[in-house]
């Protein structure tokens, strides 16, 4: 008979699995990068073997979820923006230009002495 593979990845955080009633074995989980993610989304990976019509049922999957956790990637998006927009302000404001010391102020201070 042949193994059959199944991969789940789920939102970040703690998390129980219930099992079907036939024979399933889980393998090491990993982590995958999605776009704007810091920690990286769980990935189950479940085998089985000796599947037929009579197996076929839903692998529950319960976790916990911190609710916390939903304001992470606005909050990344927002702080970047502030980072990038005061770095903006303070490099225009910042003067490089180089001058040549006015003619006025030059004779200015010739007559004073």
């Amino acid at each position: 008979k042949q193994w059959y593979q199944r991969r789940v990845a789920i939102t970040a955080g703690e998390f129980e699995i219930v099992y079907p009633n036939y024979e399933i074995v889980r393998e090491a989980d990993g982590k995958v990068k999605t776009y704007l993610d810091t920690f990286g989304r769980p990935v189950l990976t479940f085998k089985a073997k000796n599947l037929e019509e009579n197996h076929i049922k839903n692998i529950e999957i319960y976790y916990k979820f911190n609710p916390i956790m939903l304001l992470q990637e606005p909050l990344l998006v927002v702080i970047a923006f502030m980072v990038i927009f005061a770095s903006v302000i303070i490099i225009v404001r910042l003067d490089f230009s180089i001058s040549v010391v006015s003619v006025y102020v030059l004779c200015h201070i010739q007559f004073r002495n």
